[in-house]
């Protein structure tokens, strides 16, 4: 038999836990994609590709407009405003480069216009022996309201990671044979 006063004290204890769970995750989870593609073109190209903003529209399933909001060129610190398309709405997201190292990585940090959600990312670029590149994507999403979180996670999460694989396949479709009509001899732009 407990003492009303031990088990409040218990109880107490335990709740306190809880909150300090709770808090621990809300502040560390969101949903993570990663997703890498071989592209038959060197990182070089790849790089090119992938950094020119006027072409972002050409192989991004996810955007629908690309305004640049700094002077070129691009670099740490760029920043960017991506129009985006989602389940039928259209909202803006806020980008800044925070890492540039060409030809090989940069980050990003960004937030929806909204203050719905906040996003970090990276792509990665690792030159293959036999003259290919493995591009790898690297996104954290984190909902921002405190209602549903884990959910708007979860369903903003995989629609981003299905539009992530498909943005993949057309840059893969777009480099490859861009650079097979310049000629593989050709190397970069």
């Amino acid at each position: 038999v407990h003492s009303g006063k031990r088990w409040r004290r218990i109880t107490t204890i335990h709740i306190k836990l809880i909150y300090q769970l709770r808090a621990y995750m809300e502040t560390t989870m969101s949903y993570r994609i990663e997703s890498s593609i071989t592209i038959n073109a060197p990182t070089e190209v790849v790089w090119a590709t992938i950094q020119d903003l006027n072409r972002r529209l050409d192989w991004d399933a996810r955007i629908t407009s690309v305004e640049r909001m700094t002077p070129l060129p691009l670099g740490k610190g760029t920043r960017t405003r991506l129009g985006y398309r989602m389940f039928g709405r259209s909202t803006f997201i806020h980008v800044e480069y925070v890492a540039w190292k060409p030809p090989y990585q940069c980050g990003v940090r960004s937030e929806m216009e909204d203050g719905s959600a906040t996003v970090g990312g990276s792509w990665n670029f690792k030159p293959q022996p036999d003259g290919s590149t493995t591009w790898t994507t690297r996104l954290m999403l984190k909902a921002n309201t405190s209602r549903f979180r884990r959910l708007q996670e979860q369903i903003f999460g995989r629609y981003t990671a299905r539009l992530t694989r498909i943005s993949q396949q057309n840059l893969k479709r777009l480099v490859e044979s861009e650079y097979q009509r310049q000629g593989a001899h050709v190397g970069a732009y």
